[in-house]
Order: C-alpha cells, then sequence, then structure tokens
C-alpha cells in the first residue's frame, strides 16, 4: 500500500489515481479548488480497479468553492473511505457515489462544513461515524444503499434534515445530538434498526413530516432510551410489522409524541414518556399491540 502526503498548500485539487493508496493532508496544509471538488478519487470504467480501497486522511483544511469537497468520478471504484481527525477541516460536501457494490466509509472527529449537505454516500452498506461536528444546510448525512450504518456520538446539524437513511435494513445509533428544522433522523426502507441514547430534535417547518424520528418502511425496530422532539410529532411511523420500546422522553409540539399509521401488527411499548399538544400516542393499523406502562 501507497502513502502519498501533500507537503505545500495546493489550490488546484488533487486527484487520487490508483489501488489501494493512503493519501495525508497533514495538519496546516490546505488543499482547495476553486472550479471542482478538492479532492477526486478517480474510479475509472466499470469493471476497472482503478480506484479500489483508496483511504484520504485529512488532518489539515480540505474545502471548495462549488461546495463539493471530496468526489469520486467514473463506475469502478469501491471500498474507498475518508477519514477527518481531530484537527482536520472540510468546507463542502463529502460525496462517495460508486456503483451499487461500493462499500465507501467516512469517519469525523473533526468539522465537516459541507453547504448544502455534510456527507453523502450511495452504495451497499456504507458507514458514515461522527465524532465531530457534520453540517449541511438541507442535510447532515444522506445515506442511499442497502444495510447502511450510522453511529453519531458527535454533533450533527442542518436547515432541512440531519440524518437520512434509504435503502432498507439500515443500522442507526446515536448517543450524541442531531438537530435539524424539519426532520431530526428518517429511515427509509424495510428492516433496519434504530437506536438512540442521545438527544434528535426536529425543527418549526409547517410539515407533517417535521418529526423527531421518521420512519417509512415495514419490519424496523425502533428503540428510544434518550431524548426526541419534533414540530408535528416526536416519533412518526409509516410501516408494518416493527416495534417500537420507548423508555425516554418524546414529545410533539403540534400533534403526538408517538403517531403510528399503517401500522398492522407493529408492537409499542412505552416506558417513558410521550407527550403531544393533541395525544401522546396514535395507533393507526390492525392487531397493533399496545402497552404503556
Amino acid at each position: 500500500m501507497a502513502t502519498f502526503f501533500v507537503s505545500g498548500d495546493d489550490s488546484d485539487g488533487a486527484v487520487i489515481n490508483g489501488t489501494e493508496i493512503t493519501f495525508l493532508v497533514p495538519d496546516g496544509v490546505i488543499v482547495s479548488n476553486s472550479n471542482g471538488p478538492a479532492v477526486t478519487f478517480d474510479l475509472g470504467a466499470s469493471g476497472d480497479p482503478v480506484g479500489t480501497s483508496n483511504h484520504l486522511v485529512i488532518e489539515g483544511f480540505v474545502g471548495s468553492a462549488t461546495f463539493t469537497a471530496v468526489d469520486d468520478i467514473g463506475e469502478g471504484g469501491i471500498n474507498n473511505s475518508v477519514t477527518v481527525s481531530e484537527t482536520g477541516m472540510v468546507f463542502g460536501t463529502i460525496q462517495l457515489d460508486g456503483p451499487d457494490v461500493s462499500t465507501s466509509i467516512v469517519t469525523n472527529f473533526g468539522a465537516i462544513d459541507g453547504g448544502a449537505v455534510g456527507v453523502r454516500l450511495v452504495g451497499t452498506s456504507g458507514r458514515v461515524v461522527n465524532a465531530g461536528t457534520i453540517s449541511g444546510d438541507t442535510s447532515g448525512v444522506i445515506l442511499n444503499g442497502v444495510s447502511s450504518s450510522f453511529d453519531n456520538t458527535g454533533q450533527i446539524f442542518s436547515g432541512v434534515s440531519g440524518v437520512t437513511l434509504a435503502g432498507g435494513n439500515a443500522s442507526f445509533t446515536n448517543s450524541g445530538t442531531i438537530q435539524a428544522n424539519n426532520i431530526g433522523a428518517r429511515l427509509i426502507g424495510d428492516g433496519g434498526q434504530f437506536v438512540n441514547t442521545g438527544s434528535i430534535l426536529g425543527g418549526t417547518a409547517p410539515t407533517t413530516e417535521a418529526s423527531g424520528a421518521y420512519f417509512e418502511g415495514d419490519d424496523i425496530d425502533i428503540r428510544n432510551h434518550g431524548i426526541i422532539s419534533g414540530e408535528q410529532n416526536g416519533i412518526f411511523v409509516d410501516g408494518a410489522d416493527g416495534t417500537v420500546l420507548n423508555q425516554g422522553d418524546v414529545s410533539g409540539a403540534k400533534e403526538y409524541g408517538i403517531f403510528l399509521t399503517n401500522s398492522d401488527n407493529v408492537s409499542l411499548v412505552n416506558e417513558g414518556t410521550a407527550l403531544g399538544r393533541v395525544g401522546g400516542i396514535s395507533v393507526g393499523g390492525n392487531s397493533a399491540k399496545v402497552v404503556n406502562s
């Protein structure tokens, strides 16, 4: 495995073109681009091994005037990853959207200011681990692919949606803070698990989706041991055959603490607090089981 590092500031961006390369941006070094991504993974054509298993490590500053800090081009690359250290700063989106079989990983201990979107990954089993700060005007984190995973112990802020996992069989874990003006966290697709021991705060947008946590899909396991709040509902679930366990505090400013719709055969156990202006809990569906203690 080859390791390359930038020894001086680069205002024309950098391209990673190869396989199993570690590219280091050291502390105090700036990599930027006024006309495109600051760092690009060159993935080559479909079936081409170029762009496989490369790793970008950011200890300095990476940014772009076009608001895409890290991007990939082509179709062939898989298993590329980005790590932002505690001293690292990123201005612009980290966007890795290789083929469906790609497993992209972003690990952040520093600060990512994405402009529109902080981190966007496309592909099977994409993973984001955040122990720093991620922000985006429209989205903090988007993972679009089956079996994506998200683990947050840091802070995520967004003007619209904090975190979105779409594709099904997702894994979501939060022990930090997620705050957004519309939806705090959203899982779309069947299957998967959601565990919150931190704080998820949906904002003041006047839409029915303006919830702390929003779920659309069947057979999702939802467990809250922390705080979830939303302008409309605290937890909103549209789907059957799942489970909801609340042992924390859930609140909806204008509607319900917990709102279930189309929730056939859903099991809901509330051992915490569920508060809403209209009511604490609303269940719509056949054969749903509710235990409120």
